[in-house]
């Protein structure tokens, strides 16, 4: 009978080795090709859009563009402005702090809502969110 077997190791629940034999028809069982086998695809990752409205003192690092749609798979606020900073280098020094906090004079919207109320760069995005850069206007007639 043990020539008809393979011997196998595997860790049972306490996590200590043995020693399995298996069955010369299980053998064959588990090496044989089937016919029919389905391929396992690796997961797709979800791509949606995110709209950007880019103030006019920001545009000459957009390349004049006021509006920007990207394709993005963020889920939050503080990841679709990564991807933005990445495509446009420029914009991320003027928005955005060395250790990634909001610059005080950028108030950054989603829609009509300002993060700052919402949750701050953790805020949740949908596909075809709008988001907003407005900077702080200050100054005027006293």
């Amino acid at each position: 009978m043990r020539e008809n077997c393979v011997h196998r190791r595997f860790l049972d629940y306490s996590g200590a080795h043995q020693a399995k034999e298996l069955s010369t028809a299980w053998r064959e069982e588990i090496t044989q090709p089937k016919v029919g086998f389905q391929i396992a695809f690796p997961p797709t990752i979800m791509t949606m859009s995110v709209t950007f409205h880019i103030p006019g003192a920001l545009r000459e690092f957009t390349g004049g563009n006021a509006v920007i749609e990207i394709p993005s798979s963020a889920t939050v606020v503080g990841d679709a402005l990564r991807e933005l900073c990445a495509r446009y280098p420029g914009i991320r020094d003027r928005i955005a702090t060395e250790q990634w906090e909001m610059r005080p004079h950028i108030n950054i919207f989603v829609g009509d809502e300002n993060i700052r109320f919402t949750g701050g760069l953790v805020t949740p995005i949908a596909d075809g969110t709008k988001i907003s850069i407005v900077p702080a206007i200050s100054g005027g007639y006293n």
